[in-house]
């Protein structure tokens, strides 16, 4: 485009030039040369020369012979001469050019015989120095007052690095067009006014027009009005927010037949910064589209659908789609082919089974695809039903499992020849994956069942091991925790340091103890399903009281504050929940929140009541936080907070039972926190309906 403009400028400049020289000729015309009188009077003054001299174009005139009788400085410049004078009597034959000098001789005197101008006509000249360059000449015959021709006037612009800039410009524009022409999608550019001003062959192909015919035109000459008025409303808008600019729409082709395509749009500039116009490129999606349609039909059919329901509804849909005349989903079993489900000219039949062997059902477990576009039943004449359905097409998928070991075909047979779409193979690899997995489902469906029932045994086991265990250690745990107090309380006194402290690390223990086994009962009790929760309507309020007056000593001795901001709700406000359960999970987050606090930190407690009836309780300390990682892994049993372990208490199911408390209740239990920044576990519970 730039280099267009510099042409234009050229091609003005020399257009200037050529009306200066008719100027000029024109006052030459008026003095007669072969008057001595006016030689002498131009002579004299010098007018004549310096006229010639100030004028930028090469001049120069002859007699009948071809003899130089005079020229301007730029002339004598370009012949090697130090003055204009100096080439007064020369010919051509006697400069720099003289391998030109007959043809320079046959145009002076074709102008002089003819006796008009031969105008703006181009020709090379060779300088001294060796140089080639070319020329745009305009020659005149000389004429005196009576009308006699008695010589030629001439002149020229030397038009080198113009020629040079126009043919580069002209290998520009070769390049270009054979650029856009290689592109497969078809390609077109506009001016700032939305006129086209040239495309590729793939645009001139899908609209069936000659370039010719488009150039020049708006989109209201080449679209229908709705769709034009689409594309000129984009393109205004893309004028005024000059860019880039990617939408969808519809195009229709040569045979009028719509097509949905993507257009890419940019805007260009011109050499001074103004807007030049815009290029699009259109990319044909129809296929895409459509592959998109039966693959969301495909899984709208069969989502929620499993085994011989999603087999049978999977091979139907794939032969309407590849408009197949039979479809087997088959399962590899001792040689055969095993059908899941077969469809047969749109019905589903009874069971089906083959041999592997000479089928081209081999080649694909071999190879894992197979695709016969014709003639298939003569390529495998073994295969006897093939032969017998009259088979031309063959498409065929293998189905494997995780470890690439063959399962089974999912296969396309048709009267017809079938060519095979690019999209074809990714969506029947994407079925043959569900219909592996299925068929997975299948061969290990009673080895999970068989799992399941020994599993639930191995924890019905494990569930009454605890119950026995936990109830044969209450009894002695009780002993020793009651003989502890006896020591304590009816031994002689005083008691000696180390007798008092063994007293107490006894009770300590047991009582230690005696919890643990108490929350191993509950959490086997959860997990299998057999804890009973004594549901009633429950005041918040008095349930937090209570767990933070049992905490409160805890909180002293650790010099912790405990800041409850609950106080604003009511004493009437009940939630539906078992309140020794409810306060069990208060107490443990409450003590955690202390445990784990930073050293003179305060534990936050607040709340928070939603347009559902849902009441929010959080308990916020200013630990160390905790980690992502364990954050995803904290209400497991037996998981422990590495970065708070060393001092804390506990075999770490205390949150497991929380959470499995909660959820028995209908509730939630969740986990905010930040390495570094501390944690708030919360609780969500539904409000009673006398709330």
């Amino acid at each position: 485009m730039h280099q267009k403009k510099e042409l234009g400028k050229l091609e003005e400049r020399i257009n200037s030039l050529e009306r200066e020289n008719s100027q000029l000729r024109k006052r030459l015309e008026q003095f007669d040369l072969s008057n001595d009188n006016n030689k002498r009077t131009l002579a004299s003054r010098g007018l004549f020369q310096i006229v010639l001299d100030s004028i930028p174009v090469r001049i120069f005139w002859k007699d009948l012979d071809s003899r130089y009788l005079g020229c301007n400085k730029l002339f004598a410049t370009d012949a090697g001469l130090q003055s204009p004078e100096e080439i007064i009597g020369k010919n051509d034959f006697d400069l720099s050019w003289s391998n030109k000098a007959e043809l320079y001789r046959l145009y002076d005197k074709e102008v002089m015989k003819a006796g008009r101008a031969k105008l703006n006509f181009d020709e090379s000249q060779t300088r001294p120095d060796g140089n080639e360059r070319i020329l745009r000449t305009s020659k005149t015959p000389l004429i005196d007052r009576n009308g006699s021709i008695f010589g030629v006037l001439g002149c020229y612009e030397d038009i080198t690095e113009h020629s040079k800039t126009e043919a580069a410009i002209k290998a520009n524009a070769v390049f270009f067009q054979t650029l856009l022409n290689s592109i497969p999608n078809p390609v077109f550019y506009k001016n700032e006014k939305g006129i086209y001003k040239g495309c590729n062959l793939a645009f001139e192909e899908f609209l069936g027009r000659k370039k010719e015919d488009i150039i020049g035109k708006s989109v209201y000459e080449i679209s229908p009005k709705e769709l034009a008025d689409k594309y000129f409303k984009m393109d205004e808008y893309l004028f005024d927010h000059p860019g880039v600019q990617v939408y969808e729409s519809s195009v229709v082709d040569k045979a009028g037949k719509k097509h949905d395509v993507v257009f890419n749009k940019a805007t260009f500039e011109e050499a001074d910064g103004t807007l030049g116009g815009l290029i699009g490129v259109i990319v044909d999606v129809t296929e895409r589209n459509q592959t998109e349609e039966a693959i969301q039909a495909l899984i709208e059919s069969t989502v929620g659908k499993s085994g011989k329901d999603f087999f049978e509804k999977t091979i139907i849909k794939l032969c309407h789609w590849l408009q197949a005349d039979c479809g087997v989903i088959g399962e590899l079993k001792e040689g055969r082919i095993i059908s899941r489900a077969m469809v047969v000219d749109g019905k589903i039949t009874s069971d089906y089974s083959c041999e592997l062997e000479g089928s081209p059902c081999e080649i694909v477990i071999k190879e894992g695809f197979y695709h016969s576009p014709e003639k298939v039943a003569s390529l495998f004449p073994k295969d006897k039903d093939l032969t017998t359905m009259g088979a031309e097409g063959y498409i065929g998928v293998l189905l494997h499992d995780k470890n690439k070991k063959p399962l089974g075909v999912l296969c396309f047979i048709s009267r017809k020849a079938m060519s095979l779409s690019p999209k074809t193979r990714d969506i029947m690899e994407i079925i043959a994956a569900k219909a592996s997995v299925e068929i997975e489902h299948g061969r290990t469906v009673s080895k999970l069942e068989k799992a399941k029932n020994e599993a639930d045994e191995a924890n019905n086991a494990k569930s009454k091991f605890l119950a026995q265990m936990s109830h044969e250690l209450r009894t002695p745990l009780t002993a020793i925790i009651g003989y502890a107090e006896l020591l304590e309380n009816h031994i002689e006194q005083p008691l000696t340091h180390i007798q008092k402290e063994g007293i107490e690390e006894i009770s300590s223990s047991g009582w230690h103890l005696y919890t643990i086994i108490n929350e191993l009962l509950d959490l086997s009790s959860i997990e299998s399903g057999t804890f009973n929760l004594s549901m009633a309507p429950v005041k918040i309020k008095s349930v937090l009281r209570d767990s933070i007056r049992l905490i409160a000593p805890l909180a002293e001795k650790k010099k912790i504050t405990i800041n409850n901001d609950v106080r604003e709700i009511s004493d009437k406000l009940t939630v539906n929940a078992d309140r020794t359960r409810l306060k069990q999970v208060f107490i443990n987050l409450l003590s955690n929140a202390v445990n784990y606090n930073s050293k003179q930190g305060s534990v936050v407690i607040s709340s928070k009541t939603n347009n559902n009836g849902i009441l929010r309780i959080s308990i916020a300390d200013r630990g160390h936080g905790i980690s992502e990682e364990q954050q995803r892994q904290i209400f497991e049993p037996f998981h422990r907070n590495n970065a708070y372990e060393r001092g804390v208490d506990g075999a770490g199911i205390g949150l497991s039972i929380s959470k499995g408390f909660m959820e028995l209740m209908g509730g939630q239990i969740g986990v905010i926190s930040e390495p570094g920044k501390g944690s708030t576990f919360w609780i969500e519970i539904n409000l009673s309906e006398a709330a």
